[in-house]
């Protein structure tokens, strides 16, 4: 359960990168529905299986397609932007998150009772 809660939060990670560093924003609301479905997967996960189904049909059955209707009717053109400039930005924020997450779990995998169900 922690492997995959694990796996399912580095994929969201991932996603949310991707979809502020992506230029082109058909891709970036399809980023959205994907980290949208992430979060309804981890609170599945938690057993709170109602939420994650609401989850799902509220937010990427109504508000995603209604950003993707918007996006593709507004015929958004792709904005040029500097490569560099976001990768040295997104790599400093990206050192403090894995940083902060580093501090936080290596506090919490040595009470390894935590991840213990009763």
């Amino acid at each position: 359960m922690f492997t995959l809660h694990f796996l399912l939060n580095l994929v969201t990670i991932i996603s949310v990168i991707l979809m502020f560093t992506t230029t082109h924003p058909i891709y970036a609301v399809l980023l959205l529905v994907l980290l949208f479905c992430e979060a309804a997967a981890t609170l599945f996960i938690f057993n709170v299986e109602f939420l994650s189904l609401t989850f799902i049909v509220v937010y990427v059955g109504a508000i995603a397609v209604l950003f993707l209707f918007a996006v593709m009717m507004l015929n958004i053109k792709m904005i040029p932007q500097n490569f560099i400039k976001n990768f040295i930005f997104f790599g400093v924020i990206a050192f403090f998150i894995v940083s902060l997450i580093y501090t936080v779990f290596n506090n919490v995998i040595i009470n390894y009772d935590f991840f213990q169900v009763n």
